[in-house]
């Protein structure tokens, strides 16, 4: 069985902040208490992660994802996939960030 959620969020901060605090996987931790550790294990030619080591502890749900990051859309979009987990079977998702 899988669930679907998905989520719309209004930042009342200059786009270049957001795509800033978003684009930084690695820190993550800092403002999320779901993540509770966030590690950057591969990255482009760009310097930019494309795979990410996370710990979650959202409740009931908690897991060590790998999470492969798709930098083709970006600054408008980040997308990520399910690479490896101890529990989850998938988790694809994106974050669309545009301005209101």
């Amino acid at each position: 069985m899988s669930d679907l959620s998905s989520s719309t969020i209004t930042i009342e901060a200059p786009l270049a902040d957001v795509q800033g605090a978003l684009f930084a996987l690695d820190q993550y931790p800092t403002w999320s208490s779901a993540i509770k550790s966030s590690e950057v294990v591969e990255r482009d030619d760009q310097g930019r992660a494309i795979k990410v080591k996370m710990t979650i502890d959202a409740g009931m749900m908690k897991d060590r994802v790998i999470l492969d990051y798709d930098w083709s859309q970006a600054p408008g979009q980040l997308s990520f996939s399910l690479d490896d987990a101890d529990l989850l079977t998938g988790m694809d998702g994106s974050y669309s960030i545009k301005r209101c």
